[in-house]
């Protein structure tokens, strides 16, 4: 018979207690209860479920026996037996006893977006649950901690020209306070093969993040619209919540004029009514990226010719985008785009017709594209009795907001359309938008220093840095091919960069450490590239000054390049210091 292993005196030290010659300090204070136990273990599971290594199904199985065998607390709560049609029902059941089922913690408003399902392979109109950004920050109001900064912050003095200068601001009532507030539209990646739109909301004083609402990008309307049939419901939900916190009401009606669903009684309730602690809403700021302001909003792409800028009316025909005269905080090279400019752009493409007859309905839908794949909702052939042209694309608006469903619209009715012949520098007009509510684009529209710095200048600065220290001075001396180089040499730079970082924290100077530094970071001898996201960059040109220095006698013009450091990190603290206001003192010193 084959021996047992802790049947050997010399295994002894593998069974013996290991706390035994150990001060536990706190392990033992706690008198150990049926009631503290059950409370231990349920800890421990739900902290193995949090970090993926129990599903909710062996959670609730393991804390069935446990009741079973006499355990005690939240564990009786969480138990349900092995034999349930393991469907979702159990991750069901954790998330009603712990508090965290998004469902019933929410008052979630249904929103109807025309979709691409890739079930069916068509495209389908779906309800996505939204929260409205008012929703949102009424109940931070109700906190009692909002009203209070935005005092502190008049105080001191740490409001935005345009705050003051706000339609919002300078029609509210001396004694209700109006907030600052900010929009963020952003992309997420989600998935391995997918990413998603997300919509954030927030008061500028108090800068905490509210989610609106998130759509999945693969989820996009593909009739040729590139998404605009799926984000116009997005915008006109925000320009209706917009409205709403102006006038300091809850909203008397839904986002398109219909009445609230049966199922919406608290909205129903309060509709048309003030909100319970006064107070309105100014939005100030439309923040996000170049490529969610021209493919989301619906402005040209940064690629046309002529109006390759939302703000400015720079173009890629001259040197107007590439001239730096004149350029600071105060003043811009080129000529600035207006609201004014951006409704004329839109009017010129607008056309509004009126359906009364049967015959003419009909005219129009032999003459839609069929294909929902190229031409969006657009004519084939031109209908001369309406004087609509060829490719007049058909938009969605409050009178159809389906432009799928225009072939079942009841006679008479409106139609809105978009003449593409007459595009400048705008493919819709955004609904958001609004100079009655103080949203135009010279006023809110504003790229932040995440985008405009850190994921734009310093990712060209890093690889340029990089390759002129490996590739064309070979600092680090390593022999052969161009890739053995890089490799050796990167692996050289982490291991420098790691020590730097150490060192930085323990004085007290936290900066993001890059989480993987190798060869393909920064791209290759012929295309430079740089993979860290925003604050990993900002990090590495923080320790990009150090490797300057070391190697400041086999790099030419080293003072220059330690030179862009120091203007980068500057900029980084002026604007981290002045978040929305560059006092004049500010600027003198740093630029």
């Amino acid at each position: 018979m084959t021996e047992r292993l802790w049947d050997d005196p010399a295994n002894a030290w593998m069974w013996e207690d290991a706390t035994a010659d150990r001060d536990d300090g706190d392990f033992m204070e706690h008198p150990i209860t049926e009631e503290y136990a059950g409370e231990q273990l349920a800890k421990y599971l739900l902290d193995l479920k949090r970090h993926g290594t129990l599903t909710a199904a062996s959670l609730c199985i393991i804390c069935h026996w446990a009741t079973a065998a006499g355990a005690k607390g939240v564990i009786n709560e969480l138990a349900q037996p092995p034999h349930l049609n393991n469907s979702g029902r159990y991750s069901e059941w954790v998330d009603t006893v712990l508090g965290t089922d998004l469902a019933a913690q929410h008052d979630w408003y249904e929103l109807p977006i025309p979709v691409y399902s890739r079930r069916s392979d068509e495209r389908v109109v779906e309800f996505i649950s939204v929260i409205p950004p008012h929703d949102l920050l009424d109940l931070e109001i109700a906190e009692g901690k909002a009203i209070p900064a935005l005092e502190d912050a008049k105080a001191k003095g740490l409001l935005p020209p345009c705050y003051y200068r706000h339609p919002v601001v300078q029609s509210a009532p001396a004694d209700v306070p109006v907030m600052p507030i900010a929009f963020y539209l952003d992309g997420v990646d989600c998935t391995r093969y997918d990413s998603a739109l997300g919509l954030w909301v927030y008061f500028t004083v108090t800068g905490k993040r509210k989610l609106v609402a998130v759509m999945r990008k693969s989820q996009d309307c593909r009739c040729g619209c590139g998404g605009w049939c799926s984000h116009y419901p997005l915008f006109k939900m925000m320009h209706w919540s917009a409205v709403a916190m102006s006038q300091g009401r809850y909203p008397s009606h839904r986002h398109d004029g219909t009445e609230f669903f049966p199922e919406e009684g608290a909205r129903k309730a309060v509709a048309g009514d003030s909100f319970t602690i006064p107070w309105r809403g100014a939005i100030i700021y439309l923040k996000g990226d170049l490529m969610e302001f021209t493919a989301t909003y619906g402005f040209a792409s940064f690629s046309h010719n002529e109006h390759p800028c939302i703000l400015c009316h720079g173009n890629r025909n001259d040197d107007s985008l590439k001239s730096t005269d004149g350029l600071s905080p105060n003043t811009f090279p080129v000529r600035l785009k207006t609201h004014a400019e951006y409704c004329n752009s839109c009017t010129a493409c607008e056309i509004t017709k009126n359906i009364v007859h049967r015959r003419d309905h009909m005219r129009i839908r032999s003459s839609l594209w069929s294909d929902r794949g190229k031409k969006a909702r657009g004519l084939a052939l031109k209908v001369d009795v309406l004087g609509l042209l060829t490719h007049d694309r058909l938009e969605p608006h409050q009178d159809c907001a389906n432009v799928w469903d225009f072939e079942n619209l009841d006679i008479p009715c409106t139609t809105h359309w978009w003449r593409v012949s007459a595009e400048t520098g705008t493919h819709h007009r955004n609904p958001l938008l609004d100079a009655t509510i103080g949203v135009t684009m010279e006023s809110c529209m504003c790229i932040d220093f995440l985008h405009c710095v850190a994921l734009g200048v310093m990712q060209d600065f890093a690889p340029a840095l990089i390759h002129e220290l490996i590739y064309e001075r070979n600092v680090y001396c390593v022999p052969g091919l161009m890739e053995n180089r890089m490799v050796v040499s990167m692996n050289a730079i982490a291991a420098e960069a790691s020590e730097f970082f150490r060192s930085e924290a323990r004085h007290g100077r936290h900066f993001t450490e890059p989480p993987k530094l190798d060869q393909h970071t920064f791209g290759t001898h012929l295309h430079h590239k740089c993979r860290l996201m925003g604050g990993a960059t900002m990090g590495f040109i923080a320790f990009s000054k150090r490797l300057i220095e070391k190697h400041s006698l086999q790099l030419p013009n080293a003072g220059r390049w330690a030179r862009c450091v120091s203007y980068l990190m500057s900029l980084r603290d002026m604007c981290k210091d002045n978040p929305h206001i560059f006092p004049i003192s500010v600027q003198q010193a740093n630029l």
